[in-house]
């Protein structure tokens, strides 16, 4: 069987990229991971704002570009783990 591993640029593509999402989540504007903030940056994300939603898309296209097949890699490596601890711990039949 094939199995993938993330390395270490996979994982901080990965925060990088619940960092967006947790900051557009809560309200907040995301800091673009490649540039950092600027002064002028808005607080708060706008989801009728079309600049903000244009930003938005290119930082994640920015970020899954950067590793392709990161978020693939981590799911299926989350599935893997899960099969095998029911295959380990099988839940008891009542």
């Amino acid at each position: 069987m094939y199995t993938t591993q993330n390395n270490y640029r996979d994982l901080e593509i990965l925060f990088k990229l619940v960092g967006v999402l947790s900051a557009v989540q809560d309200g907040h504007y995301p800091t673009n991971p490649a540039k950092g903030c600027f002064q002028g940056d808005p607080v708060y994300f706008d989801p009728e704002n079309t600049s903000h939603l244009r930003d938005f898309y290119n930082q994640l296209m920015g970020l899954m570009d950067a590793a392709p097949d990161a978020l693939f890699k981590c799911v299926y490596m989350q599935q893997l783990a899960l099969l095998n601890q029911q295959a380990c711990h099988p839940t008891p039949v009542v």
